[in-house]
């Protein structure tokens, strides 16, 4: 069914395009029977556009959770990053609260960019999951001397792990952040998090 809640575009794509048919087919032919298939068809992916608009899925959820976490770190906004972690969020792990506001302060990002998200079926007794996202991002990091240090993420991207609780109804936070791939071949995720501002 994610077809219809998540992405309909496909199914009323095709649809559409059937009905721009059948109303071609009644211009040559002035057959009723066109026209009646065409609006049929129309209205078929105007009903699966509008139940996609409001039907909210847990997986759309969670991605508007990491969207958002994305959004509050180019803002270097650490209390809107914090509402969107779970209580045992950094336990145990490389990336942890202090990491995080440690990071957000000596750093302006310019841009966070996400792509490539792949969100994991929702159990329906834990009501945990798990993500994994490409991210790309361009930043300004505070140096001792007070001049800037201009970095970026590799073209490619680096790869993370992600883990989400749903921690009350409709709500899901991060529970875990891992780096799994730096995006490039000569330095693994732990050293990277070494080289990171904290």
């Amino acid at each position: 069914m994610t077809w219809i809640s998540e992405n309909p575009w496909p199914v009323a794509g095709t649809l559409l395009g059937a009905a721009v048919v059948c109303l071609a087919l009644l211009r040559f032919t002035t057959q009723g029977r066109f026209l009646v298939w065409g609006l049929g068809a129309a209205g078929l992916a105007v009903l699966l556009l509008g139940v996609e608009r409001f039907w909210v899925t847990d997986r759309e959820r969670i991605e508007g959770t990491l969207y958002a976490m994305a959004d509050a770190a180019r803002r270097s906004d650490y209390e809107g990053l914090e509402g969107l972690l779970a209580p045992e969020f950094g336990k145990p792990s490389l990336i942890g609260r202090a990491y995080i506001r440690g990071t957000l302060e000596a750093t302006e990002f310019e841009f966070i960019n996400l792509s490539g998200m792949n969100v994991g079926r929702p159990g329906r007794q834990t009501r945990q999951a798990t993500a994994e996202v490409t991210a790309r991002a361009s930043w300004k990091e505070k140096t001792p001397t007070g001049g800037p240090n201009f970095n970026a993420t590799p073209v490619a991207g680096v790869r993370f792990a992600v883990g989400v609780r749903e921690v009350e109804p409709k709500v899901w936070k991060v529970t875990r952040i891992e780096l799994t791939d730096t995006g490039t071949g000569n330095i693994s995720p732990e050293d990277a998090l070494k080289y990171m501002p904290r």
